[in-house]
Protein backbone atom coordinates (compact mmCIF):
# COMPACT_ATOMS: atom_id res chain seq x y z
CA UNK A 1 0.00 0.00 0.00
CA UNK A 2 1.56 3.21 -0.97
CA UNK A 3 0.50 6.60 -1.34
CA UNK A 4 1.92 8.42 -4.58
CA UNK A 5 2.50 12.16 -4.78
CA UNK A 6 0.69 13.92 -8.39
CA UNK A 7 3.51 14.03 -10.72
CA UNK A 8 5.88 16.67 -9.39
CA UNK A 9 7.74 18.79 -11.96
CA UNK A 10 10.62 17.51 -14.29
CA UNK A 11 14.07 18.70 -12.78
CA UNK A 12 16.15 20.33 -14.89
CA UNK A 13 19.26 18.20 -16.15
CA UNK A 14 22.11 19.04 -14.24
CA UNK A 15 24.70 21.23 -16.20
CA UNK A 16 28.09 19.40 -17.39
CA UNK A 17 30.34 21.46 -16.58
CA UNK A 18 28.53 20.69 -12.44
CA UNK A 19 28.54 16.87 -12.34
CA UNK A 20 28.53 17.04 -8.79
CA UNK A 21 26.28 18.99 -7.71
CA UNK A 22 24.41 18.06 -4.76
CA UNK A 23 20.88 16.16 -5.04
CA UNK A 24 19.05 18.72 -2.76
CA UNK A 25 19.73 21.41 -5.63
CA UNK A 26 17.26 19.37 -7.79
CA UNK A 27 14.52 17.96 -5.48
CA UNK A 28 11.50 19.50 -6.24
CA UNK A 29 9.27 20.60 -3.44
CA UNK A 30 5.80 18.96 -2.65
CA UNK A 31 3.39 19.99 -5.52
CA UNK A 32 1.09 22.92 -5.06
CA UNK A 33 -2.58 23.49 -6.40
CA UNK A 34 -2.64 26.13 -9.45
CA UNK A 35 -5.29 27.66 -7.79
CA UNK A 36 -6.43 27.28 -4.20
CA UNK A 37 -10.20 26.07 -3.76
CA UNK A 38 -12.24 29.14 -2.81
CA UNK A 39 -14.41 26.70 -1.32
CA UNK A 40 -12.29 24.74 0.75
CA UNK A 41 -9.83 27.81 1.89
CA UNK A 42 -9.94 29.87 5.18
CA UNK A 43 -12.08 32.66 6.26
CA UNK A 44 -9.87 34.73 6.45
CA UNK A 45 -7.38 33.97 3.43
CA UNK A 46 -6.30 31.26 1.40
CA UNK A 47 -4.20 28.73 2.70
CA UNK A 48 -0.76 27.40 0.93
CA UNK A 49 -1.89 23.81 -0.17
CA UNK A 50 0.29 20.59 -1.35
CA UNK A 51 -1.46 17.49 -3.69
CA UNK A 52 -0.89 13.68 -2.72
CA UNK A 53 -2.74 11.08 -4.26
CA UNK A 54 -3.22 8.43 -2.44
CA UNK A 55 -2.52 4.75 -3.28
CA UNK A 56 -4.20 2.04 -0.78
CA UNK A 57 -5.97 -1.26 -1.34
CA UNK A 58 -6.25 -0.60 -4.98
CA UNK A 59 -7.51 2.66 -4.18
CA UNK A 60 -6.47 6.11 -5.29
CA UNK A 61 -7.28 8.64 -2.35
CA UNK A 62 -6.84 12.48 -4.00
CA UNK A 63 -5.40 14.49 -0.92
CA UNK A 64 -5.20 18.33 -1.06
CA UNK A 65 -4.16 19.89 2.03
CA UNK A 66 -3.02 22.64 3.75
CA UNK A 67 1.02 22.86 3.90
CA UNK A 68 1.25 23.79 7.56
CA UNK A 69 0.24 20.65 8.61
CA UNK A 70 2.07 18.10 10.02
CA UNK A 71 2.85 14.63 8.65
CA UNK A 72 1.16 13.40 12.20
CA UNK A 73 -1.76 15.69 10.88
CA UNK A 74 -1.59 13.97 7.10
CA UNK A 75 -1.42 10.02 9.08
CA UNK A 76 -4.94 11.39 10.80
CA UNK A 77 -6.39 12.29 7.30
CA UNK A 78 -4.91 8.84 5.95
CA UNK A 79 -6.37 7.02 8.87
CA UNK A 80 -9.73 8.41 8.25
CA UNK A 81 -9.64 7.25 4.70
CA UNK A 82 -8.25 3.88 5.03
CA UNK A 83 -9.07 2.90 8.76
CA UNK A 84 -5.09 2.48 8.84
CA UNK A 85 -4.19 4.02 12.14
CA UNK A 86 -1.01 6.41 12.52
CA UNK A 87 1.19 4.03 14.34
CA UNK A 88 1.12 1.74 11.74
CA UNK A 89 2.07 3.95 8.61
CA UNK A 90 5.63 4.69 8.04
CA UNK A 91 6.87 7.26 5.16
CA UNK A 92 9.36 7.30 3.03
CA UNK A 93 9.85 9.35 -0.10
CA UNK A 94 9.59 12.66 1.68
CA UNK A 95 12.70 14.65 2.60
CA UNK A 96 13.46 17.25 5.19
CA UNK A 97 15.30 20.10 4.05
CA UNK A 98 17.50 19.35 7.27
CA UNK A 99 17.51 16.79 9.99
CA UNK A 100 14.66 13.47 9.18
CA UNK A 101 11.22 13.55 8.80
CA UNK A 102 8.98 13.01 11.59
CA UNK A 103 5.41 13.18 12.79
CA UNK A 104 6.15 16.85 13.89
CA UNK A 105 7.79 17.69 10.33
CA UNK A 106 6.14 20.45 8.14
CA UNK A 107 4.24 19.28 5.26
CA UNK A 108 5.07 22.69 3.11
CA UNK A 109 9.55 22.32 4.43
CA UNK A 110 9.27 19.19 3.11
CA UNK A 111 10.59 17.95 -0.16
CA UNK A 112 10.08 14.65 -2.59
CA UNK A 113 12.96 11.81 -2.53
CA UNK A 114 14.24 11.41 -6.79
CA UNK A 115 13.93 9.34 -8.43
CA UNK A 116 10.99 8.21 -6.89
CA UNK A 117 7.92 10.18 -5.61
CA UNK A 118 6.30 8.31 -2.99
CA UNK A 119 4.43 8.18 0.27
CA UNK A 120 4.57 5.17 1.84
CA UNK A 121 1.59 3.65 3.77
CA UNK A 122 1.92 0.37 5.45
CA UNK A 123 -1.05 -1.18 8.17
CA UNK A 124 -4.04 -3.65 8.53
CA UNK A 125 -6.37 -3.97 6.10
CA UNK A 126 -9.50 -2.35 6.80
CA UNK A 127 -11.76 -5.08 6.53
CA UNK A 128 -9.65 -6.74 9.81
CA UNK A 129 -9.54 -3.16 11.99
CA UNK A 130 -13.51 -3.43 11.97
CA UNK A 131 -13.58 -6.32 13.52
CA UNK A 132 -15.64 -5.84 16.88
CA UNK A 133 -14.76 -6.90 20.18
CA UNK A 134 -14.51 -10.59 21.45
CA UNK A 135 -16.58 -9.60 24.07
CA UNK A 136 -20.12 -7.60 22.96
CA UNK A 137 -20.39 -4.91 25.63
CA UNK A 138 -23.10 -5.67 28.22
CA UNK A 139 -26.20 -2.92 27.56
CA UNK A 140 -28.97 -2.69 30.08
CA UNK A 141 -31.08 -2.37 27.19
CA UNK A 142 -33.69 0.55 27.31
CA UNK A 143 -35.39 -0.57 24.27
CA UNK A 144 -36.76 -3.93 25.02
CA UNK A 145 -39.86 -2.89 26.68
CA UNK A 146 -41.08 0.92 26.14
CA UNK A 147 -43.11 1.01 29.10
CA UNK A 148 -40.03 0.37 31.35
CA UNK A 149 -37.67 2.85 29.06
CA UNK A 150 -38.17 5.37 32.43
CA UNK A 151 -36.70 3.37 34.61
CA UNK A 152 -34.53 1.37 33.05
CA UNK A 153 -30.78 2.06 33.11
CA UNK A 154 -27.75 2.10 30.60
CA UNK A 155 -25.02 0.29 31.16
CA UNK A 156 -22.97 3.57 32.51
CA UNK A 157 -25.70 4.36 34.85
CA UNK A 158 -26.01 0.42 36.37
CA UNK A 159 -22.00 0.62 36.69
CA UNK A 160 -21.50 4.25 38.62
CA UNK A 161 -25.01 3.51 40.49
CA UNK A 162 -23.66 0.17 41.73
CA UNK A 163 -20.90 2.33 43.10
CA UNK A 164 -23.00 4.87 44.65
CA UNK A 165 -22.00 7.14 42.54
CA UNK A 166 -24.50 8.44 40.99
CA UNK A 167 -28.15 10.47 42.48
CA UNK A 168 -31.65 8.98 42.16
CA UNK A 169 -33.16 10.39 38.55
CA UNK A 170 -32.84 14.10 38.63
CA UNK A 171 -32.51 14.74 42.49
CA UNK A 172 -29.14 16.13 43.82
CA UNK A 173 -28.32 14.42 46.79
CA UNK A 174 -24.06 15.66 46.23
CA UNK A 175 -23.10 12.71 44.67
CA UNK A 176 -20.76 12.96 41.63
CA UNK A 177 -22.97 12.50 38.98
CA UNK A 178 -26.92 13.39 38.75
CA UNK A 179 -29.36 13.51 35.53
CA UNK A 180 -29.92 17.02 34.36
CA UNK A 181 -31.54 16.25 31.05
CA UNK A 182 -33.63 13.42 29.83
CA UNK A 183 -36.26 11.95 27.47
CA UNK A 184 -37.46 8.77 27.09
CA UNK A 185 -40.14 9.43 24.36
CA UNK A 186 -42.92 8.51 26.12
CA UNK A 187 -45.39 10.03 24.86
CA UNK A 188 -46.63 9.87 20.60
CA UNK A 189 -46.81 12.47 18.19
CA UNK A 190 -44.65 15.57 18.07
CA UNK A 191 -41.43 15.90 19.31
CA UNK A 192 -41.77 17.68 23.24
CA UNK A 193 -41.16 21.42 22.82
CA UNK A 194 -39.91 21.74 26.14
CA UNK A 195 -37.41 19.82 24.87
CA UNK A 196 -36.77 20.21 21.13
CA UNK A 197 -37.25 22.40 18.61
CA UNK A 198 -36.87 22.24 14.62
CA UNK A 199 -33.84 24.10 13.69
CA UNK A 200 -34.59 25.46 10.07
CA UNK A 201 -32.87 28.41 9.55
CA UNK A 202 -29.94 25.83 8.61
CA UNK A 203 -31.18 25.66 5.18
CA UNK A 204 -29.68 28.42 4.18
CA UNK A 205 -25.65 27.28 4.19
CA UNK A 206 -26.48 23.49 4.44
CA UNK A 207 -27.79 23.44 0.78
CA UNK A 208 -24.95 25.74 -0.46
CA UNK A 209 -22.39 24.60 -3.00
CA UNK A 210 -19.97 24.11 -0.20
CA UNK A 211 -22.02 21.65 2.27
CA UNK A 212 -24.12 20.50 -0.94
CA UNK A 213 -26.78 18.75 0.73
CA UNK A 214 -29.65 17.78 -1.07
CA UNK A 215 -32.84 17.59 1.96
CA UNK A 216 -34.68 20.92 3.25
CA UNK A 217 -34.81 20.79 6.84
CA UNK A 218 -38.49 21.49 7.66
CA UNK A 219 -40.90 21.51 10.04
CA UNK A 220 -44.14 21.44 8.64
CA UNK A 221 -44.37 17.67 8.01
CA UNK A 222 -45.58 15.79 11.32
CA UNK A 223 -43.74 12.58 9.47
CA UNK A 224 -40.21 14.46 9.60
CA UNK A 225 -39.97 13.84 13.01
CA UNK A 226 -42.78 12.27 15.49
CA UNK A 227 -42.63 9.84 18.26
CA UNK A 228 -44.12 6.57 17.90
CA UNK A 229 -43.76 3.56 19.86
CA UNK A 230 -41.44 4.45 22.38
CA UNK A 231 -38.99 5.54 19.52
CA UNK A 232 -38.21 9.23 18.37
CA UNK A 233 -38.33 8.91 14.72
CA UNK A 234 -36.03 11.45 12.44
CA UNK A 235 -37.21 10.55 8.47
CA UNK A 236 -35.57 11.49 5.43
CA UNK A 237 -38.05 11.26 2.94
CA UNK A 238 -37.64 11.70 -1.27
CA UNK A 239 -39.86 14.24 -2.16
CA UNK A 240 -39.91 18.14 -3.24
CA UNK A 241 -39.34 20.61 -0.39
CA UNK A 242 -38.08 23.64 0.05
CA UNK A 243 -36.40 23.44 -3.70
CA UNK A 244 -34.35 20.36 -2.77
CA UNK A 245 -35.44 16.83 -3.65
CA UNK A 246 -35.09 15.32 -0.41
CA UNK A 247 -37.03 16.44 3.02
CA UNK A 248 -35.94 15.72 6.40
CA UNK A 249 -35.73 16.91 10.24
CA UNK A 250 -33.02 18.60 12.05
CA UNK A 251 -34.04 18.75 16.29
CA UNK A 252 -32.04 21.09 18.38
CA UNK A 253 -32.31 20.95 22.42
CA UNK A 254 -30.70 25.01 22.12
CA UNK A 255 -34.03 26.82 23.58
CA UNK A 256 -34.68 23.69 26.08
CA UNK A 257 -34.55 25.09 29.71
CA UNK A 258 -32.23 22.54 31.23
CA UNK A 259 -30.37 22.17 26.99
CA UNK A 260 -27.38 23.71 27.24
CA UNK A 261 -24.49 21.83 29.12
CA UNK A 262 -20.63 22.73 29.91
CA UNK A 263 -19.11 19.19 30.66
CA UNK A 264 -20.77 16.32 31.30
CA UNK A 265 -22.07 13.11 29.70
CA UNK A 266 -24.12 13.16 26.39
CA UNK A 267 -25.40 9.53 25.59
CA UNK A 268 -27.96 8.89 22.60
CA UNK A 269 -29.38 5.55 22.56
CA UNK A 270 -29.82 5.23 19.00
CA UNK A 271 -30.42 2.44 15.54
CA UNK A 272 -29.04 4.39 12.72
CA UNK A 273 -30.78 4.88 9.01
CA UNK A 274 -29.77 2.42 6.51
CA UNK A 275 -26.26 1.79 5.16
CA UNK A 276 -26.99 3.18 1.76
CA UNK A 277 -25.46 5.49 -0.34
CA UNK A 278 -26.00 9.47 0.53
CA UNK A 279 -27.63 8.60 3.51
CA UNK A 280 -26.35 10.92 6.54
CA UNK A 281 -27.25 10.73 10.25
CA UNK A 282 -25.51 12.40 13.06
CA UNK A 283 -25.67 13.14 17.01
CA UNK A 284 -23.62 16.13 17.77
CA UNK A 285 -23.03 19.35 20.05
CA UNK A 286 -22.57 22.82 18.62
CA UNK A 287 -21.78 25.96 20.66
CA UNK A 288 -24.69 27.58 22.16
CA UNK A 289 -23.39 31.38 21.78
CA UNK A 290 -20.20 31.42 19.64
CA UNK A 291 -17.48 33.23 21.95
CA UNK A 292 -14.77 32.92 19.56
CA UNK A 293 -15.53 33.46 16.68
CA UNK A 294 -18.32 31.89 13.70
CA UNK A 295 -17.51 27.65 12.95
CA UNK A 296 -14.86 26.46 13.68
CA UNK A 297 -13.50 28.78 16.22
CA UNK A 298 -15.87 28.33 18.52
CA UNK A 299 -15.76 24.45 17.98
CA UNK A 300 -17.77 21.67 17.63
CA UNK A 301 -18.21 17.67 19.10
CA UNK A 302 -19.56 15.09 16.79
CA UNK A 303 -20.60 12.23 19.04
CA UNK A 304 -22.16 10.01 15.87
CA UNK A 305 -21.68 10.47 11.90
CA UNK A 306 -22.28 7.44 9.41
CA UNK A 307 -22.18 8.48 6.12
CA UNK A 308 -24.23 5.57 3.88
CA UNK A 309 -21.47 4.13 1.65
CA UNK A 310 -19.48 2.86 4.71
CA UNK A 311 -22.07 0.55 6.72
CA UNK A 312 -21.17 -0.32 9.84
CA UNK A 313 -18.89 2.72 10.10
CA UNK A 314 -18.77 5.00 13.52
CA UNK A 315 -16.99 8.72 13.38
CA UNK A 316 -16.32 10.84 15.55
CA UNK A 317 -14.78 14.21 15.47
CA UNK A 318 -13.55 17.60 16.78
CA UNK A 319 -13.52 20.62 15.11
CA UNK A 320 -11.50 23.60 16.35
CA UNK A 321 -9.63 26.60 14.96
CA UNK A 322 -6.70 24.53 14.63
CA UNK A 323 -8.43 21.09 13.41
CA UNK A 324 -11.31 21.28 11.49
CA UNK A 325 -12.11 19.44 8.11
CA UNK A 326 -11.02 22.23 5.74
CA UNK A 327 -7.62 21.67 7.29
CA UNK A 328 -8.44 17.73 6.82
CA UNK A 329 -6.97 16.91 10.27
CA UNK A 330 -10.13 17.11 12.78
CA UNK A 331 -9.07 14.44 14.70
CA UNK A 332 -11.89 11.62 13.82
CA UNK A 333 -11.58 8.12 14.50
CA UNK A 334 -13.35 5.01 13.49
CA UNK A 335 -15.12 2.47 15.40
CA UNK A 336 -16.82 -1.36 13.98
CA UNK A 337 -19.93 -1.11 14.66
CA UNK A 338 -21.79 -3.80 11.86
CA UNK A 339 -25.14 -3.68 13.09
CA UNK A 340 -25.70 -0.16 14.02
CA UNK A 341 -28.54 -0.03 11.21
CA UNK A 342 -30.19 -3.02 12.18
CA UNK A 343 -29.72 -2.34 16.23
CA UNK A 344 -30.11 0.16 19.13
CA UNK A 345 -26.47 1.33 20.43
CA UNK A 346 -25.53 3.79 22.93
CA UNK A 347 -23.12 6.70 21.27
CA UNK A 348 -21.84 8.87 24.20
CA UNK A 349 -19.67 11.47 25.09
CA UNK A 350 -17.64 12.26 28.46
CA UNK A 351 -16.54 15.97 28.30
CA UNK A 352 -14.40 17.53 31.16
CA UNK A 353 -12.19 20.40 31.22
CA UNK A 354 -9.17 18.04 30.33
CA UNK A 355 -10.63 15.67 27.87
CA UNK A 356 -13.48 14.39 25.34
CA UNK A 357 -13.98 10.96 25.33
CA UNK A 358 -15.94 8.91 22.78
CA UNK A 359 -17.87 5.84 23.24
CA UNK A 360 -20.36 3.06 21.70
CA UNK A 361 -21.62 0.64 23.92
CA UNK A 362 -19.35 2.02 26.95
CA UNK A 363 -16.37 0.50 24.39
CA UNK A 364 -13.73 4.43 24.52
CA UNK A 365 -12.93 4.72 21.24
CA UNK A 366 -11.19 7.97 20.70
CA UNK A 367 -9.79 10.80 23.20
CA UNK A 368 -9.36 14.44 22.40
CA UNK A 369 -7.02 16.20 24.74
CA UNK A 370 -6.79 19.84 26.44
CA UNK A 371 -3.34 20.72 25.38
CA UNK A 372 -3.80 24.08 27.16
CA UNK A 373 -2.75 25.61 23.79
CA UNK A 374 -6.18 28.03 23.97
CA UNK A 375 -9.10 28.45 22.61
CA UNK A 376 -7.59 27.71 19.11
CA UNK A 377 -7.46 23.92 19.87
CA UNK A 378 -9.89 24.14 23.14
CA UNK A 379 -13.01 26.04 22.64
CA UNK A 380 -14.66 23.27 24.87
CA UNK A 381 -15.32 25.31 27.93
CA UNK A 382 -18.27 27.13 26.87
CA UNK A 383 -21.85 25.86 26.98
CA UNK A 384 -22.88 23.34 23.98
CA UNK A 385 -26.27 22.30 22.70
CA UNK A 386 -27.36 18.94 21.35
CA UNK A 387 -28.50 18.00 17.98
CA UNK A 388 -29.87 15.17 15.95
CA UNK A 389 -30.45 14.91 12.31
CA UNK A 390 -30.48 13.06 8.88
CA UNK A 391 -28.90 14.46 5.87
CA UNK A 392 -29.05 13.43 2.30
CA UNK A 393 -26.05 14.01 -0.41
CA UNK A 394 -23.30 16.86 0.70
CA UNK A 395 -19.68 17.09 0.27
CA UNK A 396 -19.10 13.99 2.43
CA UNK A 397 -22.48 12.08 2.90
CA UNK A 398 -23.01 12.02 -1.15
CA UNK A 399 -19.08 11.55 -2.48
CA UNK A 400 -20.71 8.37 -3.78
CA UNK A 401 -23.74 9.65 -5.14
CA UNK A 402 -27.36 8.66 -3.49
CA UNK A 403 -28.92 5.34 -3.78
CA UNK A 404 -32.45 5.36 -5.80
CA UNK A 405 -33.67 3.66 -2.80
CA UNK A 406 -31.72 5.95 -0.29
CA UNK A 407 -35.34 6.92 1.25
CA UNK A 408 -37.46 6.75 3.07
CA UNK A 409 -35.01 6.12 5.71
CA UNK A 410 -35.29 6.51 9.56
CA UNK A 411 -33.13 7.31 12.39
CA UNK A 412 -34.71 5.68 15.51
CA UNK A 413 -33.66 7.22 18.94
CA UNK A 414 -34.77 5.12 22.08
CA UNK A 415 -33.64 7.68 24.60
CA UNK A 416 -31.74 10.94 25.18
CA UNK A 417 -29.90 11.26 28.77
CA UNK A 418 -27.76 13.61 29.93
CA UNK A 419 -25.70 13.82 33.38
CA UNK A 420 -23.19 16.39 34.66
CA UNK A 421 -21.15 16.55 38.13
CA UNK A 422 -22.95 18.43 41.05
CA UNK A 423 -20.05 21.39 40.38
CA UNK A 424 -21.03 21.74 36.81
CA UNK A 425 -24.54 21.57 36.57
CA UNK A 426 -26.09 24.84 35.95
CA UNK A 427 -22.89 26.15 34.41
Amino acid sequence: MDVATTAAPTPAPLAKDHPKQPKEAVAPALPTPTAPDAAEADEDEAPRRVLLVAKWNKQEIDLCVDASLTVGDLKIILESETTVPPERQRVAGLKAQKGRVSDASVLGDLVLKLPQHKFMLVGTPEAQLLVEPAERPEVFDDTADPSEARTSLSAWEWQRRSRGELDDLGAATGRPWRLVFADAFDRDGPPDPARWEHQTDCNAWVNNAVHAERQHYTDASRDNARVAGGRLLIRAAKEASGGQAYSSARLTTRSAANGRWRYGRVEVCARLTPGKRGLWPAIWLMPSASKFGKWPKSGEIDVMENVGYEPGVIRASVHTEHNHRRRGNHNRRVAGVRDCHDDFHVYAVEWTAERLDFFVDDRKFYTYANEHKGHEQWPFDEPFHLILNVAVGGSWGGRRGIADDACPAEMAVAYVKVFQRAEDAGD
